[in-house]
């Protein structure tokens, strides 16, 4: 079932209010309390980011920035520390990583981690999904040096976390490393084969 988009319907109630009110201007202007109008923009950012998600899922991408942009404006609305608000900028993030605008994603990137920080601690299990996120991001620009800092924090993190992701990222971790020209073994939770000298011993 097709769920109705909730900014238009909020927009139709808006405007049979000031319909009403301007049909009958002796009567009481009806007021949302700060609560009631916090829960329709948070509503409202769940369904736009909902379909935005949905629509950089099927390559729509136009569609995922007008709904993910709407989302964030609704986000901000809730207040601009709103954990909501770090979530609209991270999917923001990979759109445009999409859309190669690398820039712009490091930008949302950094920005969504330090409102992560400040809404749950520096041990929440999104800060190093986007340290991460971002130094692929600076991968893909070249800056593989300032990468570096970012997937040792990701991986510092991801290891306490006991991270499904943590292989993954220690091999782009690595590759980083080669392109820097930095021979650093990283250790993963693989078996490592056993040398010729210790299969001898063991016979």
């Amino acid at each position: 079932m097709k769920l109705p988009q909730l900014p238009t319907l909020v927009f139709i109630s808006a405007l049979a209010l000031t319909f009403c009110a301007s049909c009958k201007p002796n009567s009481e202007k009806i007021q949302l309390s700060p609560e009631k109008v916090a829960a329709e923009h948070a509503a409202a950012w769940q369904a736009k980011n909902k379909t935005g998600l949905a629509a950089l899922a099927s390559n729509d991408l136009d569609k995922a920035e007008s709904d993910l942009v709407e989302g964030l404006r609704e986000a901000e609305a809730c207040g601009p520390d709103d954990p909501r608000v770090a979530v609209s900028l991270n999917n923001l993030a990979s759109l445009y990583e999409n859309k190669k605008m690398y820039s712009q994603c490091a930008s949302y990137l950094h920005r969504s981690r330090e409102l992560f920080r400040k809404a749950y601690g520096n041990y929440n299990q999104m800060i190093p999904v986007t340290e991460r996120n971002e130094a692929r991001i600076l991968t893909k620009q070249g800056k593989w040096a300032e990468s570096i800092p970012l997937y040792e924090e990701a991986i510092k993190a991801m290891e306490t976390q006991k991270s499904r992701d943590l292989v993954d990222v220690k091999k782009e971790y690595a590759e980083a490393l080669k392109h820097i020209g930095v021979a650093k073994p990283v250790a993963t939770s693989e078996p490592k084969p056993a040398s010729k000298a210790s299969k001898q011993a063991n016979k």
